[in-house]
């Protein structure tokens, strides 16, 4: 599943080849703030921040199976880590 991704973010959704793809609330956060941020890696910190949500900073291993977890719905090449400086959605 390496297509064309879309992100509509006025109704949640993710589409990758006009198929939509099943997010949990958790997974949409993860990929809204990725979108958001289009052109510019995310830190690991700011995303365990955001998988903790109040209960507080989420673990590396935490952030490590939401990733992939998201690659393997979005396609494995969706998500490009770069090393040093956080995650980056390639749309």
């Amino acid at each position: 599943m390496d297509g064309a991704l879309q992100v509509d973010f006025e109704n949640q959704r993710v589409t990758v080849d006009g198929r939509p793809v099943d997010l949990t609330p958790l997974e949409w956060r993860v990929v809204e703030r990725l979108a958001n941020e289009a052109g510019r890696a995310v830190a690991r910190a700011e995303i365990a921040q955001l998988i903790g949500g109040d209960a507080g900073v989420a673990s590396d291993n935490a952030v490590a199976v939401h990733l992939y977890n998201l690659r393997r719905k979005l396609g494995r090449h969706a998500i490009e880590t770069i090393r040093g400086r956080g995650f980056r959605l390639k749309l």
